[in-house]
């Protein structure tokens, strides 16, 4: 066969090549130049209580009852807390007649660098938090 006859055949060919049925179907998003996809994010983790210290007594009491361990192990890792403020936290001290005691709580939230302090009356009950505010 003739180079010209051989020329001519292919080039009927060429529409039949595999680069003309490729040319047919739509390249992938990363091969159009778009970015690939990502997966969707993860929402943030909640973060969680870190009891640094706390204590039990009257406002002015300048001895109040250390209840740090106690508190530690019922807030410790956990979203939020819930205590209730009686005299059963400290069985050590009483506070002086006519004196409200008193719970202060120093905590921190794993996911915070700042501490945080609640104080709470007998006979309320006393909320650790740290759950994200809903707006």
């Amino acid at each position: 066969m003739r180079p010209a006859a051989l020329a001519a055949l292919l080039a009927l060919c060429i529409p039949l090549a595999p680069r003309a049925v490729a040319a047919t179907v739509p390249a992938p998003a990363a091969a159009q130049g778009a970015a690939p996809r990502k997966p969707p994010p993860q929402p943030p983790r909640p973060a969680m209580i870190e009891v640094i210290r706390a204590s039990y007594g009257g406002r002015n009491d300048l001895t109040p009852c250390d209840v740090s361990a106690s508190l530690k192990t019922a807030c410790n890792d956990r979203f939020s807390c819930a205590i209730p403020v009686s005299d059963s936290l400290c069985t050590t001290a009483a506070a002086p007649p006519m004196l409200i005691p008193i719970l202060q709580v120093t905590y921190r939230c794993s996911d915070a660098e700042n501490t945080r302090v609640r104080t709470a009356e007998k006979p309320f009950m006393l909320r650790l938090s740290c759950t994200p505010l809903r707006h």
